[in-house]
C-alpha cells in the first residue's frame, strides 16, 4: 500500500507539471484541441476498465467466443473510426465507436489482468500508476520540445516495430526466455517512443488545421494500453521470480 500511495503521489505532481504545460507552451486553439483529445481518453480508459471488470467478473464474458467476438468488435470499430470523415454530424457516431473500441479492448485484456491478480492485485494498481507515470512524463517531454524534434523518429520506430514483430514471431519457433525479455523491453521503448511522436505530429496536425479529436485519441490510447501491457508483464514476472527464489529458500 505504502508503495501504492508513493506512486500516486508521485502521479498527481506529474499531473500538476503537466497543466502548467497547457498553460504556459500551448496557444488556446491546440489547448481547447487537447482538451478534446484527453477528456475523450479518459472516458476511454473508463470504457477499458469497465470491460476489463466484465471479463473479470462474468463468467459470460470469459468464453472463447466472447473474446474472439471483441477483438474483431475491436477491429471493426477501429476501421469505422478512422474510415470515417470529422464532421459535426459524425461526432456522436465515431465517439461511440471510439468508446466501443476501447471497450473490447478492455475486455481483451481481461486474461492478462488476471494472470497477474492471482500472483499479486497489487500488481496491476502499480503498473496502472507506472504507466500514467511514464505516459505523462512522455507527453510532457512532447509538449516541451523544440517544434518537430520527435516527428522524424517516425521511421526509425517503424523500423524497430517491424524488427519487433519479426523477433516475436522467429521467438514463437525457438521459445527463448532471453529473446522473449528482448522483445519485451524492445515494445516498452518503442511504445514511449510513439508516445513523444503521436503527441508532436497531433501539435503538428492541429496547426494545419485537423481537429479530429477522436482519431487523434485512438492514437494515444493504443500507446497507453501498449505501455501497460508491457510493464504489466514485467512486473508480473518479477513477481514470479522473487515467490520462486522466496520459495527455494525456505526448503
Amino acid at each position: 500500500m505504502a508503495q501504492v500511495g508513493a506512486a500516486f503521489g508521485v502521479v498527481s505532481s506529474v499531473f500538476k507539471n503537466f497543466n502548467k504545460a497547457f498553460r504556459t507552451k500551448v496557444d488556446s486553439s491546440t489547448k481547447q484541441h487537447l482538451q478534446n483529445v484527453y477528456g475523450c481518453l479518459t472516458l476511454g480508459m473508463l470504457a477499458a476498465t469497465a470491460g476489463a471488470y466484465l471479463q473479470l467478473t462474468q463468467a459470460m464474458f470469459q468464453s472463447t467466443l466472447v473474446m474472439l467476438l471483441s477483438s474483431v468488435g475491436a477491429f471493426g470499430f477501429l476501421i469505422y473510426v478512422m474510415s470515417t470523415k470529422n464532421q459535426i454530424n459524425s461526432n456522436r457516431n465515431r465517439t461511440g465507436a471510439f468508446i466501443g473500441f476501447t471497450l473490447c479492448t478492455g475486455i481483451g485484456l481481461g486474461p492478462l489482468l488476471e494472470m497477474a491478480i492471482v500472483v499479486n492485485p497489487s500488481i496491476v494498481v502499480t503498473a496502472f500508476m507506472l504507466t500514467t507515470l511514464l505516459f505523462v512524463s512522455f507527453t510532457l517531454a512532447a509538449i516541451f520540445a523544440r517544434e518537430g524534434q520527435w516527428i522524424y523518429i517516425g521511421g526509425s520506430l517503424m523500423t524497430m516495430l517491424s524488427t519487433l514483430i519479426t523477433l516475436s514471431l522467429a521467438n514463437l519457433f525457438f521459445g527463448s526466455k532471453l529473446l522473449f525479455d528482448v522483445t519485451l523491453y524492445l515494445g516498452l521503448v518503442i511504445m514511449c517512443g510513439f508516445i513523444l511522436y503521436d503527441t508532436q505530429l497531433i501539435l503538428e496536425k492541429v496547426k494545419q488545421g485537423d481537429k479530429d479529436h477522436v482519431s487523434h485519441c485512438i492514437d494515444l490510447f493504443i500507446d497507453f494500453i501498449g505501455v501497460f501491457r508491457r510493464v504489466l508483464i514485467i512486473l508480473h514476472s518479477k513477481e514470479v521470480e522473487e515467490k520462486k527464489k522466496s520459495n527455494k529458500s525456505q526448503e
